[in-house]
């Protein structure tokens, strides 16, 4: 039950802080990815996988933990 806990409280959290992070100025990932490597480069997309695979392997682990 608890993990579910967790769960709901990320979403809300999250649908909670990035608006106001947007309202804030803070730029989003891609305009970041832009700025950094230029437009349409594949550098970018490297990126974007590897850290949507250390996500991916974070929660994994932490997953295995519980």
């Amino acid at each position: 039950m608890g993990k579910i806990i967790y769960f709901v409280i990320g979403i809300c959290v999250s649908l909670l802080v990035l608006p106001f992070l947007y309202r804030a100025g803070v730029p989003t990932f891609d305009v970041v990815l832009r700025h950094v490597f230029g437009e349409g480069s594949i550098w970018a997309v490297f990126t974007s996988l590897l850290l949507i695979l250390l996500v991916f392997l974070g929660i994994r682990k932490a997953v295995k933990q519980h």
